[in-house]
């Protein structure tokens, strides 16, 4: 099976104000951290290729996880950057050594690493290309002094600029920068310098994330003394509308809600989570998805996941996931896309997961006909509603249902409408038939 694989890369010496994201400053266990990653490739490997003795359930649970092949590769963080030349090399060449790999060449891969632009200098790119990384996405946030401070962010202006020059001259040629905007106290011209130097250095993809105050963060406790607000949505939209105008002028292709690239640089490992396909993660806090009815946690702790992998520990949960939930996960990334949802592909999806469900003749089994005619009978009901009283935020309902782009930002508003409560339809759950 093909997965892309995520590596979670938790440490940070800094801590920004807006992040949500498992993150730890505690550098004492990074030693030992590496030895674990390494340690739970091992784990995707060994465990069915020398066949352990384990319980019959484990392998029920695991199902899906076993021959890996890779796709993409992704470490994110957390810092990734933050990492030596060594123990980044240490990751790859694990991974290289214990999977294989699509269409058999570690070469073609998409291998992308999170930078912090103060982390870099023009050695360590060109040792990052000889390990094998081809793609960067340079946190950047803003070319604005002012507002990386307000961020909490420890560069400056002038570090962002010399790590996409050193980047280039060390030989990426698929570069990734993220920016927010949506800032309390950002004006429009603010962003717009931010936007015109993304584009003097022709940058092959840009993510653009609109500010989100999360309860867990440093904003969220402002947030809740009332020092700190979001901005209003007539303002929100401003900034969207600029963005997608000005990314529309310059040929870049906004192919989801955050992410615009220049034809051909779509981030296949990213693109790979919005479409259900499998993928793989690794290190404390990482999700991973069979591609079918089952979602694995690892634990949110660097101390713990360090223990658990060095003394061959259980390090992680299984989450079973419903046909139902499977289908408000489709409605949830579709609607965030260019692409939009397809019915027939989520139908397409469940088919495949054979442990769980046969197929004759496109047909579903008894058991199973009536979970999938619930959800069709949702689906078509909630669409019908959508023509009716919001035909006017959508570029097309059949075959692909899909937002015009001026609608992504307030997706969600339109993606309620169409999610069920999977609890609504208990009786017919999958869970009471295995």
């Amino acid at each position: 099976m093909d997965f892309g694989i995520y590596v979670h890369i938790p440490f940070c010496k800094q801590f920004c104000y807006y992040c949500d994201f498992f993150k730890s400053a505690n550098y004492k266990f990074l030693p030992g951290f590496v030895d674990a990653i390494e340690k739970e490739i091992e784990f995707y490997t060994d465990i069915y290729q020398k066949k352990l003795e384990v319980e019959d359930k484990f392998y029920q649970l695991n199902s899906g996880f076993e021959n890996i092949n890779v796709r993409s590769i992704y470490l994110g963080g957390g810092t990734p950057s933050s990492l030596s030349l060594t123990d980044l090399e240490r990751i790859i060449s694990k991974m290289r050594t214990h999977f294989s790999f699509q269409d058999g060449s570690f070469n073609d891969l998409e291998i992308t690493i999170e930078m912090n632009p103060e982390d870099a200098d023009l050695y360590f790119y060109k040792e990052l290309r000889s390990i094998g990384f081809n793609r960067l996405s340079i946190g950047i946030q803003s070319f604005n002094n002012r507002i990386n401070k307000f961020l909490h962010r420890r560069h400056d202006a002038d570090s962002s600029i010399r790590s996409i020059e050193m980047a280039r001259k060390a030989g990426f040629d698929n570069i990734s920068i993220d920016l927010i905007y949506g800032i309390p106290g950002q004006s429009l011209l603010d962003f717009e310098f931010d936007l015109d130097i993304f584009f003097h250095y022709e940058l092959e993809h840009l993510s653009a994330y609109h500010l989100s105050i999360e309860d867990r963060t440093e904003f969220g406790r402002r947030k809740k003394k009332n020092l700190i607000n979001d901005i209003n949505d007539v303002l929100s939209n401003q900034f969207y509308q600029f963005l997608i105008k000005q990314m529309r002028k310059h040929g870049y292709e906004h192919y989801e809600i955050s992410n615009f690239s220049l034809p051909g640089f779509k981030s296949k490992h990213n693109s790979s989570y919005w479409t259900g396909a499998s993928y793989l993660g690794l290190g404390p806090s990482a999700h991973s998805y069979n591609g079918g009815a089952y979602r694995k946690f690892n634990i949110s702790s660097v101390k713990e996941y360090n223990h658990y992998l060095r003394y061959n520990l259980p390090f992680y949960q299984t989450e079973y996931v419903s046909f139902y939930s499977q289908y408000n996960e489709f409605i949830i990334n579709g609607l965030r896309t260019q692409k939009g949802f397809l019915l027939e592909e989520l139908k397409n999806h469940l088919r495949y997961q054979d442990l769980f469900l046969n197929f004759t003749d496109n047909s579903f089994t008894e058991h199973r006909l009536p979970i999938w005619n619930n959800i069709v009978k949702h689906y078509y009901s909630s669409l019908n509603n959508l023509k009716k009283n919001f035909a006017d935020a959508f570029e097309s309902f059949e075959p692909a249902l899909r937002l015009k782009e001026d609608y992504y930002l307030v997706s969600d508003y339109y993606i309620q409408k169409l999610i069920l409560n999977p609890d609504d339809y208990l009786d017919n759950t999958l869970d009471r038939l295995i």
